[in-house]
């Protein structure tokens, strides 16, 4: 019985801290579209933020919509992933996602704001996305594959997944 409580305590802790961190955007979050730097018909529309932080997204090509994404980044300061959104509603595939602040990693700039500029322009890298869709169904779209391996642009009022 104890044992069981502990387990439920800490479960809820767990969950708890998911929540405490949840994303603290997501009003804003989900009017945001990132925009493929190579390519602009590939759009990343983001659809919602769970309470956990976990962002629901679309992938459109040429103003359609081919893929569901999600994103995420556990435990709040995880590395920060992407993947397919399965049937079930569960993550299928995927890679990391890589945040950059101008042509820098996030990550490698300095938490003091004196030792970065905000003003950088937000953008992503969603690794292994251009090659899981050169080797679906949109093998012959060239440009897709492209765009799925080059930056997605990130407007001012866009954050990313988890804390970068």
């Amino acid at each position: 019985m104890r044992r069981n409580l502990v387990t439920a305590g800490f479960a809820a802790a767990l969950v708890g801290m998911g929540v405490a961190g949840a994303h603290r955007h997501t009003q804003t979050q989900s009017k945001c579209s990132w925009v493929s730097e190579p390519v602009p018909d590939a759009v990343i529309h983001i659809q919602e933020t769970s309470p956990i932080g976990i962002v629901s997204a679309d992938l459109a090509w040429k103003g359609k919509v081919i893929r569901s994404l999600l994103m995420g980044q556990p435990n709040g300061y995880g590395s920060q992933w992407w993947s397919f959104k399965g049937q079930d509603g569960q993550p299928v595939g995927g890679g990391r996602l890589v945040p950059f602040r101008g042509n820098e990693p996030s990550r490698s700039r300095g938490r003091n704001p004196g030792e970065r500029s905000d003003a950088a322009p937000k953008k992503a890298l969603l690794v292994g996305l251009g090659s899981s869709l050169y080797y679906s169904d949109f093998r012959e779209e060239g440009d897709l594959s492209r765009a799925g391996e080059g930056f997605w642009k990130l407007p001012d009022h866009c954050f990313f997944p988890g804390r970068a």
